[in-house]
């Protein structure tokens, strides 16, 4: 059997295992140390077919990272040989990172699969539990190395090649119907150590929480990017090109934003030099977001080559800016128009009875409408 067939039957038996599993149990997490102990397959076996089920909409991945300083954070693995810890701001080699992966079943998925469960499941006896023992919830998480993910990562790629990226029957839907490209979303962090520290971790996780929960979350993809130097603009504009650009961080007025130098200080990049970045580097973005105080200069400057730039017209505080996030995004995923989700970012600062609700400005190219720029319109998720 080739090396891509064998990944093709162990995705069906994994696919199969689980679905079966949430059929009788109900169980959103997949329990894969219990698949890897019930001989389903190695570690290696077990995350190559996950990883397949996720590119096509099957399961969703969680990632836990820590760094050896032992800070924590949840969020996708970056594709680096290098991490950046998002709390220590300190960069290390990947292998010197514990990283920890679980998946869970799609929503679209899990609609599919709730319609084959049984209503009198409760009252035939006890379900019958996958193989394996153990506790499900604490099996959910698989530690990884990047030479293990990379593996993986590679057996998916070959499979992917040899079935000309099909990754169904001829005859089975879809689970999802992804659009032919997501609307990427680049969040930019920078808190060097001389500047005061903000929660931007946090931030980002609420903004992948409601891009998450919302409804075309399919059409919505987030990336994030830690201590931000000058070059990693340009390398991340480039690299990920993305449709939003969101900064988070300190701003300085007419300074500029404020990101991180080499050897621990703090480089401020003015709105002119902004302005210039995105001119050349406008490709498919429509919206910038600057999430640091007094950074309505940098927004204007902004605003003369990109259709929609928010930033602050004053001080703001690290709880309403990480208010304002989760509301704009939440909006964003739910089909709203950048107007709209501007408008319900600057609801969620009021309705948590913070005072920075006017803070927030948001500025517009010539001859655009904020109210109709839409990054997410397509229709629900088909079932199953």
């Amino acid at each position: 059997m080739s090396d891509e067939r064998a990944l093709q039957a162990l995705i069906d038996q994994v696919k199969a295992t689980v679905g079966q599993f949430y059929v009788e149990r109900g169980r959103v997490r997949i329990p894969i140390q219990r698949l890897v102990r019930a001989g389903v397959a190695d570690e290696e076996g077990i995350l190559a077919a996950l990883l397949a089920l996720e590119a096509r909409g099957y399961v969703q991945q969680d990632a836990r990272l820590r760094c050896p300083a032992g800070h924590v954070w949840d969020g996708p693995v970056p594709e680096t040989t290098n991490l950046t810890c998002p709390r220590c701001f300190e960069t290390f080699p990947a292998d010197e990172v514990d990283i920890r992966l679980s998946f869970k079943v799609s929503p679209a998925w899990e609609e599919a699969l709730a319609q084959k469960k049984s209503p009198s499941r409760d009252h035939d006896g006890p379900a019958r539990e996958p193989p394996g023992g153990g506790n499900p919830d604490e099996d959910a998480e698989l530690p990884v190395s990047p030479g293990l993910l990379s593996r993986a990562m590679a057996w998916v790629g070959r499979w992917l090649a040899a079935e000309g990226k099909q990754m169904t029957e001829p005859n089975e839907p879809s689970p999802t119907t992804l659009p032919a490209s997501k609307a990427r979303i680049l969040f930019l962090a920078a808190n060097p150590e001389t500047s005061g520290r903000l929660a931007l971790d946090e931030e980002a996780r609420d903004i992948e929480a409601k891009i998450r929960t919302s409804q075309h979350r399919d059409m919505l993809e987030l990336k994030t990017r830690w201590a931000v130097r000058t070059d990693d603009l340009l390398q991340a504009l480039n690299e990920d090109r993305p449709v939003v650009v969101h900064f988070s961080g300190h701003g300085s007025g007419a300074g500029g934003i404020v990101l991180h130098e080499d050897g621990g200080g703090k480089r401020f990049v003015k709105g002119a030099a902004l302005g210039r970045l995105f001119q050349a580097i406008r490709d498919d973005i429509r919206v910038v977001v600057l999430n640091a105080c007094y950074s309505e200069e940098q927004a204007m400057a902004i605003a003369e080559v990109i259709d929609c730039v928010v930033g602050m017209s004053d001080s703001v505080g690290d709880e309403s800016a990480r208010r304002f996030s989760a509301g704009f995004y939440r909006a964003l995923g739910f089909g709203r128009s950048v107007q709209n989700a501007f408008d319900q970012g600057l609801a969620a600062i009021a309705l948590d009875g913070l005072d920075d609700e006017d803070v927030p400005v948001l500025h517009v190219r010539d001859g655009v409408d904020a109210s109709q720029v839409v990054l997410a319109d397509g229709s629900p998720p088909d079932p199953l």
